[in-house]
């Protein structure tokens, strides 16, 4: 260990010790990884910045860690040949990208084709009670399961090519020099004023690209939004009120894209107790239903609040009333704010009839009968012990008025990527030098150390996500998954990208990157081609994971046989 840094000195490690070593630095970097992304969508359960978030924050952020890789890669006194461990880390991050998380994608949200071709999202008017969207389950059938390829793929897939094409800016003046000239010194020369307006062109890029995706991503952004919201108040980060306040900033409750969130946040709930398909839901249900929401009203709350749903007196509910009542209720919340009890918090016989922690809120408020001799609904009588079992919300949360719940959730998001950001900044350096005395003592070049070990620290969150987003088999679902895989490898192509060219400039490099640059180029453009598809099946996902050794291959191949070192 070095007096000036507290990182062990890999020059001197063993094979084995250097495995272990790079074992803790990529766990670190894993790690601060899923910081930075759970932090940054901690941040689309805050409406205010949720859009920005969606199309800006979180593409930038997923690509912190592997534009730090390469920024650290071309500091230390020997950039020529560290910075392709760097070029490894971007290289390895877009072709991973692009192969593994897409073929598990398409696996988790594949479904089966009907007698066109096409995806069978929704159900046949004349299929049986048993159909499902994947029949038989686990089918894998290459040419008769897959997913849709949506507009929004095929968009983002044309970006993705055209931003590829931004190596070329280097590149090509590159193999122009090398042709004349066998001089490094010349060669560096030459290639590093391309390097300065590639440098510019790829930061022009960056910018460009995250305006267009701030003004054309809001469908996507809001699907995630929602999704979020969703997932939020069924892991009981948050309530449905702490989870949706801030749509409704001003208590206003007219506005049409508020509305409709918050129609997307309380369908899925709603459904999961229309259990026979009748639009429907009683008045046990209701109790249910504001349970999982994270409203735990109390049993006088759900008889008042049905009855002022149930204006015919028909016992049961729609959607559309249940939405309204919804909506009510927030407005309530809100208008009382911290000066008092909202019209659903009562009294008992002209008491004060139940306590509350947080008199805006109608959380785990006391019972206003609990102490009345009088007789209590029996069916949630019957529930009270299962739902003493059943995960509730966080004690820090419970109590909480939804303002400060919406605090809480950004203070957190704050700490979060700040961290996750920090950890990446310090253990870069020292992950880098470990790839590249792997390299060294294998007598490999560090390319493909790093290109084989870096993405799955860095991007491994990644694959889980892929799978289980695309897993919900819906047209939205797959579209966003693959797009936010395509986008990924834009930011690669651009943030990355100019730091590389950068780092190529600010160090008076010389160009032994052909291998390379044609591997990640060609490989973007053969995905962009299946993105185009308008049906993927499980036969393109194979061809697609096929990729990733195939890129690793012709690499070899170029260097060895056809001396592009």
């Amino acid at each position: 260990v070095s007096m000036s840094t507290p990182f062990v000195d890999p020059s001197g490690l063993t094979l084995p010790q250097l495995g272990f070593v790079t074992a803790i630095y990529g766990y670190v970097l894993f790690a601060a990884s899923n910081l930075i992304s759970d932090g940054s969508e901690l941040l689309l359960l805050v409406p205010s910045v949720a859009g920005l978030v969606g199309s800006v924050v979180l593409p930038v952020l997923g690509a912190v860690p592997d534009g730090m890789m390469v920024l650290f890669s071309g500091l230390g006194p020997d950039a020529q040949s560290e910075v392709a461990v760097g070029v490894g880390a971007m290289a390895g991050s877009t072709i991973m990208l692009l192969t593994f998380p897409w073929f598990l994608a398409i696996l988790g949200g594949r479904v089966n084709l009907n007698a066109d071709g096409y995806p069978e999202y929704t159900k046949p008017k004349d299929a049986p009670d048993s159909w499902s969207k994947l029949q038989p389950a686990g089918n894998r059938g290459l040419f008769t399961t897959g997913v849709a390829g949506t507009a929004e793929v095929r968009s983002t897939a044309g970006v993705m090519v055209l931003t590829a094409m931004l190596f070329f800016v280097v590149q090509g003046p590159a193999c122009f020099v090398v042709a004349h000239t066998d001089n490094r010194v010349e060669q560096a020369t030459f290639v590093n004023r391309w390097a300065k307006w590639g440098t510019f062109a790829t930061a022009a890029a960056f910018f460009a690209y995250l305006w267009a995706q701030g003004k054309s991503a809001s469908r996507m952004a809001e699907k995630k939004q929602v999704d979020k919201m969703i997932d939020a108040i069924r892991s009981k980060e948050l309530t449905l009120a702490g989870a949706v306040s801030q749509l409704f900033p001003d208590a206003t409750v007219s506005k049409p894209k508020p509305l409709r969130q918050l129609r997307m946040v309380l369908r899925p709930f709603f459904d999961e107790y229309d259990v026979n398909d009748d639009h429907n839901i009683d008045r046990i249900e209701f109790r249910a239903v504001m349970k999982d929401l994270g409203e735990q009203v109390t049993d006088r709350g759900v008889r008042e609040l049905f009855a002022d749903a149930d204006r015919d007196n028909s016992g049961s509910i729609e959607f559309e009333e249940f939405n309204q009542l919804i909506i009510r209720y927030l407005k309530a919340l809100q208008e009382y704010g911290d000066t008092g009890y909202p019209p659903f918090a009562w009294e008992a016989d002209g008491k004060a009839g139940r306590a509350c922690m947080d008199a805006t809120s109608l959380l785990s408020c006391v019972d206003p009968y609990a102490d009345v001799d009088s007789p209590r609904d029996s069916p949630f009588d019957a529930d009270d012990d299962e739902d003493a079992e059943e995960e509730d919300v966080p004690e820090d949360l419970k109590y909480m008025s939804p303002a400060k719940q919406q605090f809480q959730i950004k203070l957190r998001a704050g700490y979060k990527m700040a961290f996750g950001t920090l950890l990446v900044l310090v253990f870069s350096d020292p992950a880098v030098e470990v790839l590249s005395a792997i390299g060294n003592i294998c007598n490999i070049s560090p390319f493909y150390v790093s290109f084989v070990l870096a993405p799955f620290a860095s991007n491994a969150s990644e694959l889980v996500a892929a799978y289980t987003y695309a897993a919900k088999k819906t047209e939205a679902t797959i579209s966003i998954s693959l797009a936010t895989l395509l986008g990924a490898a834009c930011m690669n192509n651009t943030w990355c990208l100019g730091i590389f060219f950068g780092i190529v400039y600010a160090r008076q490099l010389y160009w032994s990157f052909t291998a390379e640059v044609l591997a990640i180029v060609i490989i973007q453009v053969l995905v962009g081609l299946i993105a185009k598809k308008p049906v993927m099946r499980m036969f393109d996902a194979y061809a697609v994971l096929s990729l990733y050794p195939l890129s690793l291959a012709f690499v070899w191949v170029l260097e060895n046989c056809f001396g592009m070192d």
